[in-house]
């Protein structure tokens, strides 16, 4: 198949779970002998230089960066706000992309595929020139991350802003569903919750890929006995949940295990965790390798409270073999049981206790972590995951072609 594929960010290099997920779908669809079209949008926050990337990547994927200024233009945002139209989504639009897009189409394509929910702003275009059957990659439900954001918000003047924007955010998610012919949800709470919303179009669950030769497991059990966090903290979820994590978790862990270490890596460090000095906490910034980071470190930390989709960096790391110590809204969308592939805690009390058995107890993490890394081989394998994705198309091109 033909397929023309429109992220909302550049997919390499891979430096945060967005980039991840294109990346794994990209290289899943190419195993599969598709013939891929890339178009990606590079702004400022998400950046790549073209010439710096792998020639067989682009040549592979065809891959086009298109600027686009996502920078907040706050007049620009209050007039969105007025009028009830999603800022998070306009920032989007683009002449040039636009431009772009019409060139493409001329070309015949079976499959328009969204990354994300964003590059949907371009679907009327993309109906004007093309009867391609139009997918939606739904790494999330964008509206949901700002709803959660918002509720945990104290301020009532900035909750009420964010619940502004999240409801002309949510419309345009629903108008959207309803357009495309189909979307895969990466993950089944996802894809149930859109079924809700959405009675058009079919509904697929076809999760994030783990391609086993990208990682070496040699080292899969380390020894060491430090905690870490990992994630790009210029992401509102992240700097909420890290927060939390040192300012009620941490003191109690440290109480009972003064030598405790804490390892926080991410892109995008904000000032004030940089400058937070706090006894057993160590700054990494960002890393080069987050495989090797992980694999120098025992147990994995994700305390997140807001946000929809998939953790990648969970299953990565549970590839990986670590241990993971996660809340309810972290381990969303990962088909595992909570003491059998990783732990689940959500209260401040309930997750330092939880951080100290695993500390105390390096036999039963070890157990965690394997069984961790046995249902990342049998569930979330590249191959099998990309199988289902050309299947998903192969469904899709049938009916319409039924119509």
């Amino acid at each position: 198949m033909n397929i023309l594929m429109i992220c909302n960010k550049p997919p390499y290099p891979p430096k945060d779970g967005g980039a991840l997920a294109i990346l794994s779908m990209i290289e899943g669809l190419l195993i599969q002998g598709h013939q891929l079209k890339v178009l990606a949008v590079n702004d400022t926050k998400y950046h790549a230089n073209l010439a710096g990337l792998p020639e067989d990547f682009r040549r592979k994927t065809g891959l086009e960066l298109i600027a686009v200024d996502l920078r907040i233009n706050y007049l620009q945002a209050l007039s969105h706000l007025l009028t009830g139209k999603s800022y998070h989504v306009s920032r989007f639009l683009s002449a040039s992309m636009s431009s772009r897009l019409r060139e493409l189409l001329k070309e015949p394509f079976d499959i328009v595929q969204f990354e994300t929910a964003y590059p949907g702003v371009y679907l009327p275009l993309i109906r004007e020139c093309t009867s391609a059957v139009v997918v939606l990659r739904a790494h999330n439900l964008e509206h949901l991350i700002w709803q959660r954001l918002a509720a945990g918000k104290r301020n009532p003047l900035i909750r009420k802003v964010l619940l502004r924007m999240t409801k002309s955010l949510k419309a345009f998610e629903l108008d959207l569903f309803g357009k495309v012919d189909g979307i895969a949800a990466i993950t089944p709470q996802d894809a149930a919750m859109i079924s809700l919303t959405a009675c058009r179009p079919r509904i697929e669950t076809i999760p994030f890929g783990i391609k086993p030769d990208l990682y070496n497991t040699d080292n899969q059990y380390e020894t060491s006995n430090s905690l870490f966090h990992i994630g790009s903290m210029d992401w509102l979820p992240n700097q909420e949940g890290v927060r939390w994590l040192l300012d009620k978790v941490w003191p109690l862990v440290i109480e009972k295990q003064p030598d405790a270490k804490l390892h926080l890596a991410g892109k995008n460090m904000p000032e004030w965790l940089q400058l937070r000095k706090q006894q057993g906490v160590i700054i990494e910034g960002e890393v080069d390798q987050a495989w090797n980071f992980m694999n120098r470190h025992a147990v994995m930390l994700v305390p997140l409270f807001s946000g929809s989709g998939v953790r990648i960096k969970i299953i990565e790391a549970m590839y990986a073999g670590r241990t993971v110590i996660s809340t309810s809204v972290g381990a969303e969308g990962i088909a595992c049981t909570s003491g059998a592939h990783l732990f689940i805690a959500d209260t401040v009390e309930g997750f330092a206790d939880t951080i100290l058995y695993c500390l105390d107890h390096p036999l039963e993490r070890k157990r965690v972590g394997q069984a961790a890394k046995a249902l990342i081989e049998k569930e979330y394998r590249l191959d099998v995951v990309s199988a289902r994705m050309g299947n998903f198309y192969r469904l899709l091109l049938s009916e319409a072609e039924a119509d």
